[in-house]
């Protein structure tokens, strides 16, 4: 595919999620409600990147569904506090946003190419098609009768499929 930006989106997803792995103990004082969610979306993001193939469109749609939110959620989280936090974890937040934004950016690229070589197909292949319903000509119109007639003449005419003789000398 020209427009496969998988490899891309894979690397982003890793990096942000190893940045939320080395960043969890700077993001707050008190992580115990937090972190069965970051260790679920850590796990999401690892396995999307590990499943993430050109050949699996449902795997590249939900990559963009996560990276999307997760840049949503990450954003809102960073600026809904940033007054109240220190500034390394308003940074690590950012930086897991910014991440997720360049992972959807190129999961929307890639997606895009998918809808456009698809409509394509779809456009080649009408191309190839004949016209659903031809007007057929006058002098080259067989009525069914006519059609019937020359079916059982050439099947009354046809030589039965014989197997060639041996023509060796012995």
């Amino acid at each position: 595919m020209p427009h496969y930006y998988g490899d891309t989106v894979r690397s982003l997803m890793l990096a942000a999620a190893a940045l939320m792995l080395v960043g969890v103990p700077f993001y707050g004082a008190d992580l115990r409600p937090e972190l069965p969610v970051f260790v679920t979306a850590m796990l999401i993001l690892v396995c999307l990147a590990a499943f993430t193939s050109p050949r699996n469109r449902a795997v590249l749609i939900a990559d963009a569904i996560v990276t999307g939110a997760g840049m949503v959620i990450f954003e809102m989280w960073a600026l809904a506090s940033y007054t109240s936090i220190p500034l390394s974890a308003f940074a690590l937040r950012q930086a897991v946003a910014l991440l997720f934004l360049f992972a959807f950016y190129f999961s929307g690229k890639t997606i895009r190419a998918l809808v456009i070589e698809s409509g394509s197909e779809d456009e080649a292949e009408e191309e190839t098609r004949p016209p659903l319903d031809p007007s057929p000509d006058e002098d080259d119109y067989v009525s069914p009768e006519e059609e019937e007639k020359e079916y059982e003449n050439r099947r009354r005419h046809a030589q039965p499929f014989q197997l060639p003789e041996d023509r060796s000398d012995d």
